[in-house]
């Protein structure tokens, strides 16, 4: 079932994700980050492999690679778990106008 997935995939150019390892766009916090990932899953064809064993007409079975799949979901619940820019800068702007007098009061309100 999953043997024409696996071909259409296996058959996909591969210079672009070779391209984003080189420029070192396929970490989190790089804008493309999320198109690279999917190169990354792309070259790992949608994380597929083929195992020893045939079909009734004679083609390697193909099965998820589970520790593939594994190693991209930690990939992204630390992605998910970083906080947003957006939230970093505004935290770094209510700091700024914190006064030494209600320091710890500041802080306890942000927090």
């Amino acid at each position: 079932m999953l043997t024409p997935q696996y071909d259409y995939l296996s058959s996909l150019d591969r210079t672009e994700y070779y391209s984003s390892l080189e420029n070192k766009t396929n970490k989190p916090g790089h804008p493309s980050f999320y198109q690279n990932r999917h190169l990354h899953r792309l070259f790992h064809n949608n994380f597929l492999s083929p195992t020893e064993d045939f079909d009734i007409i004679g083609f390697h079975i193909k099965k998820h690679d589970y520790n593939l799949i594994l190693e991209e979901l930690n990939i992204w619940e630390r992605y998910f778990r970083r906080q947003h820019s957006t939230e970093r800068k505004a935290s770094r702007e209510a700091l700024k106008t914190i006064t030494i007098d209600d320091c710890a009061g500041r802080i306890m309100e942000f927090l």
